[in-house]
């Protein structure tokens, strides 16, 4: 005969009176932990997330790899960055990135203003030129060069009988300015006719150092063209030659030269992921191909630069904002590759952030067991009886911490891949590299998670169904048992350990909310099993 309080009206609870307001008071806490368990990570996503990926000095920042130069065995550059809250604020800097040792590394040298600036390195120093300042960088300090500077449209900067030029254009002309003996002057001037083909202008131009004059390279359409300009004689639309076409271009390419060789990068094929980055080296009248490389990564801007030894150069890529892959060249060839890696658009803290509203969702029915262990301690009857067999029934707190160790045996493979898949979308250009490989990685983890849970479950049951106890269990000195206290055998601990999915909706608040109001502290697999959970060490 079973047997679970004096008064069989007010059967599980000590009074009629404490029935009420326990009864009342679960069905409160309950309702507040719902709420809030579907509440406070909401507003955490909303609210407090967003300040915590682009708060402080955080900054969205893209290199202007364009005009990378190698100056003491470094790239440097120019870096744009724009903090989203800070009133769209935006800052310059001025980078080197470290490529003397086996890896290559960024570190900030200096900041500039908002200019757009052109840089041209040579054995002395680096130029740094916008069309209102003219500055170098020279013993690791920028300085102002003093000399005055009011240009237009400027080009990239390039050598002229080793002085720093660029090419200025207007809507109506076009020349060639050198920096010679202290101030910018005129070289040549170019007729802007020759800065068409087939009636349309050609658009990105740079302009490069040759022997005896220099190149302008330019893009139309789908492919790359260059044009001699001799210094001898000034070009015109009557004397100017025809465009020599360079090979095809996808959606960025990039120019490097020194005093013996012009060089000039491009993409295949912008159009499709995989694609290669094709060099060549230029000729008055040919273009000689010289390099090829396969690129899965996405690019979106490119730099290149050399370092003044023959065909040895460096070209930078840049991918998302922040995303740089320095890529070494040595007589046509690939000899090392460094991957600067970006977190954007994530946080570098994304994984901790984006736990903080999973632990809580985690300690809240803990907390929630806590709360109505006490409760029931003093308004339930906390033993059980069977015929002459009188036992202490389990706390729910125990129950929750022997979860927590089961769970943490059965679900470890799926929480690694969890954090395998938040550490592969933390590197959003890694995945995007591998392309459908990164999503099929997932299946055989998932696979083989599923199939380590479904072996735990069916362990668990044996270990419940013969001895009343998983490991989670025996930790905490506890154990199931059917409601005639003999053991329940692997059918009905099967059958309880099944519906915990059940008893897991919302967190478990279920299967707690269940467990507190049931006459003999069952949750829902309780029920359907007819098995309660008992103190080992307590029985009568």
């Amino acid at each position: 005969m079973l047997e679970t309080a004096e008064n069989s009206e007010i059967r599980g609870y000590l009074s009629e009176e404490g029935k009420k307001k326990f009864t009342l008071t679960v069905g409160t806490l309950c309702a507040i932990f719902f709420i809030l368990q579907l509440v406070v990570p909401f507003l955490f996503v909303i609210l407090i997330l967003p300040f915590a990926f682009f708060s402080g000095s955080s900054s969205i920042g893209m290199y202007l790899t364009d005009e990378s130069v190698y100056y003491d065995g470094g790239i440097y550059m120019c870096r744009d960055s724009i903090s989203p809250f800070s009133s769209g604020e935006k800052k310059n800097a001025f980078v080197k990135i470290d490529v003397s040792g086996k890896k290559a590394k960024t570190s900030d040298i200096a900041d500039l203003d908002e200019k757009s600036y052109k840089l041209l390195a040579d054995k002395d120093r680096i130029w740094i030129v916008s069309n209102e300042k003219t500055l170098f960088y020279k013993n690791g300090k920028i300085n102002d060069s003093e000399i005055p500077t009011k240009l237009g449209n400027i080009s990239n900067l390039f050598f002229v009988e080793g002085y720093p030029a660029l090419l200025e254009r207007s809507p109506d002309s076009a020349s060639v300015k050198i920096l010679r003996d202290g101030q910018w002057s005129t070289l040549i001037n170019v007729n802007n006719a020759i800065f068409a083909k087939d009636g349309k202008g050609l658009f990105s131009l740079r302009c490069i150092s040759g022997n005896d004059g220099f190149f302008i390279v330019g893009r139309y359409i789908d492919s790359l063209y260059a044009i001699f300009v001799p210094f001898s004689a000034p070009l015109d639309a009557a004397t100017s030659p025809s465009w020599l076409r360079i090979g095809n271009c996808g959606t960025w390419w990039t120019t490097a030269g020194d005093s013996k060789n012009t060089y000039v990068f491009s993409s295949s094929d912008g159009r499709k992921m995989g694609k290669d980055v094709t060099g060549y080296r230029l000729k008055k009248e040919t273009a000689e191909r010289f390099f090829s490389a396969p690129d899965t990564m996405i690019v979106t801007d490119m730099g290149s630069a050399v370092t003044g030894e023959p065909d040895h150069l460096f070209i930078v890529c840049q991918s998302l904002p922040g995303g740089l892959r320095v890529r070494e060249i040595r007589n046509g060839s690939l000899v090392s590759e460094s991957r600067l890696s970006s977190n954007f658009p994530f946080h570098s803290n994304l994984m901790i952030w984006m736990m903080i509203p999973h632990v809580f969702t985690m300690l809240m029915p803990l907390l929630l067991a806590f709360v109505l262990a006490g409760l029931m301690a003093k308004y339930r009857v906390t033993h059980y009886r069977w015929g002459e067999k009188k036992v202490i029934q389990a706390s729910l707190v125990k129950r929750a911490v022997s979860q927590i160790i089961d769970f943490l045996i059965l679900g470890f493979p799926m929480v690694a891949g969890g954090i395998f898949m938040m550490i592969m979308f933390s590197d959003i250009e890694l995945m995007i590299e591998k392309g459908p490989l990164a999503v099929l990685s997932f299946i055989p983890l998932f696979l083989g998670s599923f199939l380590w849970l479904a072996a735990g479950i069916l362990l668990f049951s044996w270990l419940e169904g013969k001895w009343g106890a998983t490991p989670g269990k025996y930790v905490l000195g506890i154990r199931v048992v059917g409601t005639d206290l003999q053991p329940c055998g692997f059918g009905r601990a099967l059958i309880r350990n099944l519906l915990k999915f059940v008893d897991g909706f919302f967190n478990f608040i279920v299967g707690i909310t269940t467990a507190a109001l049931t006459e003999n502290w069952q949750r829902v697999g309780d029920l359907a099993a007819r098995t309660i959970v008992v103190e080992k060490s307590k029985e009568n």
